[in-house]
């Protein structure tokens, strides 16, 4: 059973650093020192908040994980980089202290970075990505216990294979289950989604 609970974090589950933000507030003219924090949207609780200075070039970010009990200092560069407008003035664009993308937003991790060098996905990606990936790990795991994939299977049908160790067989049951209701919570979600779709036109 290890690990098949774990999944990509999500964009919308990661701490966020929008530039576009950062100018409508005017806080990008050069020398300006500020704070950003965020908070739990529910509980309104701290999670977390981080310095940052700007500098004609860049803005510098330092702030404190805790490790093993521990903090630790960081400080990230987030170089700035700007892209002329089609009636006059400039966007300003940070560039990914990684890979030197030009993004409007960076995340906060133990580092900061791009969504890309942060491995995230878009929450609507990993909604559909993992409706299918659910499915068939579900298929995978009735091909092992000999299982019908293609309709649904009763607790009569539940059956041990002929030579499987019953440890082996309460486990996969474990897993299928898990997965079975992953897929259909989401394959669910995706139809209502589908009919309100529908119902604007």
């Amino acid at each position: 059973m290890n690990g098949y609970y774990n999944r990509k974090t999500n964009t919308d589950e990661t701490k966020k650093i929008d530039i576009r933000k950062l100018q409508r507030n005017q806080h990008l003219s050069s020398g300006y020192i500020g704070r950003l924090s965020w908070q739990n949207v529910q509980t309104k609780e701290s999670m977390g908040s981080i310095n940052f200075e700007v500098m004609p070039d860049c803005v510098i970010f330092m702030y404190r994980v805790k490790h093993n009990e521990h903090w630790h200092n960081y400080e990230t560069i987030a170089p700035l980089t700007y892209t002329p407008c089609n009636y006059g003035n400039s966007r300003v664009w940070f560039e990914c202290p990684q890979c030197r993308k030009r993004v409007a937003i960076l995340y906060v991790q133990t580092n900061i970075a791009c969504r890309t060098c942060q491995h995230l996905n878009y929450a609507s990606q990993q909604q559909t990505k993992g409706v299918f990936e659910d499915r068939d790990r579900m298929n995978k795991i009735r091909a092992k216990l000999n299982w019908s994939i293609f309709q649904d299977v009763y607790p009569s049908q539940r059956i041990k294979p002929k030579g499987m160790h019953y440890k082996t067989f309460y486990r996969l049951v474990i897993e299928h289950d898990y997965y079975e209701l992953s897929y259909l919570s989401s394959f669910g979600a995706s139809l209502n989604k589908l009919e309100r779709m529908i119902g604007r036109f």
